[in-house]
This record gives structure tokens, C-alpha cells and sequence, in this order.
């Protein structure tokens, strides 16, 4: 498996595409492709994500569009989320346009979407449910 790296303190503007895995440490703006990326505490990108799995530490804002999608107690995140599958650790920070992407049933038909906007932080338990705070809500 080929892993690229961004160390702290780099930075980097332009496209990535493709890569198998990407872990950043540091300060990316690009538009990116990869099949796992990891997004370490302190580091930050934006940009347009087309990602299998991502787990996220540091602070993300742009489109996502992936199939998993970890957020670690420090992550933050801005802009649009579009997944299959969300996992959010107590204190991960959410201010976007969330889109849960169902896939097709036998027929072909869509068996439906889900979308959300808001901000807040989430609280997940070990049985797999979730309790989010939004805004004193």
C-alpha cells in the first residue's frame, strides 16, 4: 500500500489524485482523491474531498464526498458532508450541510436521502447510538 505524507509544517496548494492513502500534518489546500485520508490533530486542508475513509483530527472545510467518514474528538469540520457512514467521538464539531447518501435498492430506485444543516458537537455511546447538542437545542 503506497502512502503519501504531508509532515507539520508543510504546505501545499494544487490536486492530488490519485492516492491510496494520505495523512496530513500539515496545512493543505487541494482538491483531493484518495481511498483512506487522515487528517492529524493541528493540521489543516481544504478543499474537495472524494474519499473512501476519513478520519479526522484537525480542522476541515470544503466538499466531502466519502464512503466513511471517523470524526476524533478534536476534529472540526466546515462546508458539506455527503456519506454513507458517520462515526463522531464526544467534542468533534460540526458546522455544515450534511447529506446521508442511501444507496439503491434491488429495483434500482433510491430508498431515500437525508440531509441536515446545523452546528454543534456529538456525543457517541458504546452502544452505537448518538446524542447531539445543537446550539441549545
Amino acid at each position: 500500500m503506497r502512502k503519501s505524507v504531508f509532515g507539520s509544517g508543510a504546505s501545499f496548494s494544487g490536486h492530488i489524485s490519485p492516492a491510496e492513502v494520505l495523512e496530513i500534518y500539515g496545512d493543505v489546500q487541494a482538491d483531493i482523491i484518495a481511498g483512506k485520508f487522515q487528517l492529524e490533530k493541528g493540521a489543516k486542508c481544504a478543499g474537495n474531498l472524494d474519499i473512501g475513509l476519513g478520519v479526522f483530527a484537525g480542522e476541515y472545510r470544503g466538499r466531502m464526498k466519502a464512503k466513511s467518514v471517523w470524526l476524533l474528538a478534536s476534529a472540526k469540520l466546515f462546508g458539506q458532508i455527503e456519506y454513507q457512514a458517520l462515526q463522531m467521538d464526544r467534542g468533534a464539531a460540526l458546522n455544515c450541510h450534511i447529506l446521508h447518501n442511501w444507496t439503491e435498492n434491488e429495483t434500482g430506485t433510491e430508498t431515500g436521502t437525508e440531509t441536515g444543516t446545523g452546528t454543534g458537537t456529538g456525543t457517541g455511546t458504546e452502544d452505537g447510538t448518538a446524542d447531539l447538542d445543537r446550539d441549545g437545542v
